[in-house]
């Protein structure tokens, strides 16, 4: 699983800037000239100050463009109630070894939660954990009791709180309600609150309820999931063999947004 994990590549963008970094590869930014930032000239920037300052410009007032190295935080949320043991837990466990590496590389932080109607924080945001011990932990979740998808959700919208503007949430669940908030309106507000949700909609493919929309046939809870997330942040995923197209959606949706 861990090796499988490192063929996938995740390059996040729309991140927050590292104060005082200078590392290659992250977005350009007008800073301050000092003796310790280096950078080309900001001209533009550098020619409005002395215009604002009528000819009159400090050595410290100029400016010079220089790469900042961007952060992005993840947050997967893990479903664990009955139907979501087995082969589906590999699926949440190699996402968090793909956001391992990001993190080992100061390119993101991760933290994982699990859930049934109760919440484990596996791993939290900040918080340095050996990939495979986290990667053993989510294996290890015992078949839990029922689904209560609006605390799960609740969780998500508090770590989106720190950087609601660089979080990227992953729910990866079969998303059917037994707990809690069970209704279509109530979760729908609760998912609202989260700015980058994702759902990786884990199917078992023997749902008894479902509906017609022309010739396809759509799980109804499938359907409300899109509804949350909206079609172009769900992927329906039932195998860890799958985890590319999670894996492309996340780095996807940022580059969409044009962050």
């Amino acid at each position: 699983m861990l090796r499988r994990a490192r063929e996938y590549v995740l390059k996040p963008t729309g991140g927050r800037p590292l104060e005082s970094s200078s590392a290659t590869g992250g977005m350009l930014a007008s800073v301050p000239w000092s003796e310790a930032v280096q950078g080309p000239l900001d001209l533009g920037t550098t020619l409005n100050g002395l215009v604002a300052r009528a000819g009159q410009l400090e050595r410290d007032q100029l400016r010079v463009l220089t790469r900042q190295r961007q952060v992005r935080n993840y947050a997967i949320l893990v479903d664990h109630s009955g139907s979501m043991v087995g082969r589906k837990l590999e699926l949440a466990a190699t996402m968090a070894a793909v956001l391992a590496h990001l993190s080992a590389s100061g390119r993101a932080d991760y933290a994982v939660v699990s859930f049934d109607d109760e919440l484990q924080e596996i791993k939290g945001l900040g918080e340095d954990c050996d990939v495979e011990d986290v990667a053993d932990r989510i294996l290890r979740l015992s078949e839990g009791r029922a689904t209560d998808l609006g605390r799960a959700f609740h969780a998500g919208a508090l770590l989106s709180a720190r950087m609601p503007e660089a979080t990227d949430v992953i729910l990866i669940s079969d998303c059917m309600p037994t707990r809690g908030v069970t209704t279509f309106a109530g979760l729908r507000e609760l998912a609202g609150r989260i700015p980058n949700l994702y759902i990786c909609f884990t199917d078992e493919r023997s749902a008894a309820i479902r509906m017609f929309n022309g010739k396809r046939q759509l799980d109804l809870y499938q359907w409300w999931a899109r509804q949350w997330a909206g079609e172009d942040r769900l992927e329906e995923i039932g195998d860890v063999e799958e985890v590319d197209r999670l894996v492309n959606m996340v780095a996807g949706g940022t580059r969409n947004r044009g962050l």
